[in-house]
């Protein structure tokens, strides 16, 4: 019975904290009614959450029927977390941490090269990050390559493949850390941004201006990886394979146009996210718009192109860190 009751709580402290960190603010009885727990559980909850910091008590309000009343303010600062994300600026690599809320508002940031791509070089880098931003309690971390079981598949260049991730974090911090793919996560970050929801069957490419493409395939909110976590990695399929990066942004075009067709007829989906550092937008919209194969396909998705990296970066790698928590901002 005790636990039970245990686990009850937990439920209820988890939907009050939803309602207040989508709200900002509420009112006790606001809570009552939004969520449908008693008065009386309400109150022991908030007096809880109070007392662990996670929720603050506000001002005394006059409510325009009955007695003053405390509003209640999520806490965003309550927990910090640590981004960081390997990008690729004009074929080389760079560091770009960020010091988060739990809302994902950028407290501080800082931007590393990163040369000399070796782990021990990135541990390194690691650790200068976790040194200036000393509160976080977890990191996320976006990397150009296919993750398996926290061991690198496939990545840029080649350069981080067969990288023991878990051990490498294990060695320089006792900080839980969690890694995905670079192309997930902008795609993932851009949908919550954009307010798309992740329950659309979405195929999303991103393509640097001197790299090879990485896709990402989601259905019905999770991301589908396949063996290694391998599934639609584009520079393995006849016609990628053999051809390395493309040499201008024509050639660029013309290879993410041809994409499209195949993920549109295999995979079916509701939407295309397309993400460059080259722009491509108009040549790549005009490329799909007069593609004979797809103007013959029944399937007729939306296109949808990444305009802010950053905002995209950090969305991503706060729906790494938080899905399916009180502080999920993904719809």
């Amino acid at each position: 019975m005790s636990a039970n009751k245990n686990l009850i709580r937990h439920q209820n402290i988890q939907v009050v904290l939803k309602e207040l960190f989508q709200k900002g603010t509420s009112f006790a009885s606001d809570l009552v009614k939004e969520t449908g727990i008693s008065m009386v559980t309400i109150n022991s909850l908030l007096k809880d959450l109070v007392s662990e910091g996670m929720v603050t008590k506000g001002k005394l309000v006059q409510r325009e029927i009955g007695r003053p009343a405390i509003e209640y303010c999520f806490n965003y600062k309550y927990s910090k977390s640590l981004l960081l994300a390997l990008i690729e600026v004009n074929r080389q690599l760079e560091l770009r941490s960020y010091h988060i809320d739990l809302k994902g508002t950028i407290l501080a940031a800082q931007h590393q090269a990163f040369s000399e791509i070796t782990p021990t070089a990135f541990q390194n880098l690691v650790r200068q990050s976790i040194e200036a931003f000393a509160d976080v309690e977890q990191i996320a971390v976006l990397l150009p390559g296919k993750i398996s079981e926290g061991v690198v598949t496939s990545s840029w260049y080649e350069k981080f493949d067969g990288w023991d991730l878990d051990q490498l974090f294990k060695e320089i911090t006792p900080i839980p850390c969690f890694y995905q793919n670079d192309a997930h996560l902008l795609t993932v970050g851009h949908c919550i941004a954009k307010q798309i929801s992740l329950s659309e069957n979405i195929v999303g490419i991103y393509n640097p201006e001197n790299s090879m493409p990485g896709i990402t395939l989601i259905f019905n909110a999770s991301l589908l990886e396949g063996q290694n976590a391998l599934a639609g990695e584009a520079k393995y399929l006849p016609g990628f394979i053999d051809k390395g990066a493309p040499k201008s942004t024509q050639e660029l075009v013309a290879r993410l146009s041809a994409l499209v067709p195949f993920y549109n007829a295999a995979f079916a989906p509701d939407r295309f996210v397309f993400a460059s550092t080259a722009a491509i937008e108009e040549d790549l919209l005009a490329a799909i718009t007069h593609d004979p194969f797809i103007t013959k396909q029944p399937n007729h998705p939306v296109y949808t192109f990444v305009h802010d990296f950053d905002q995209a970066m950090i969305l991503g790698m706060h729906w790494l860190l938080f899905r399916n928590t009180p502080y999920d901002l993904s719809c």
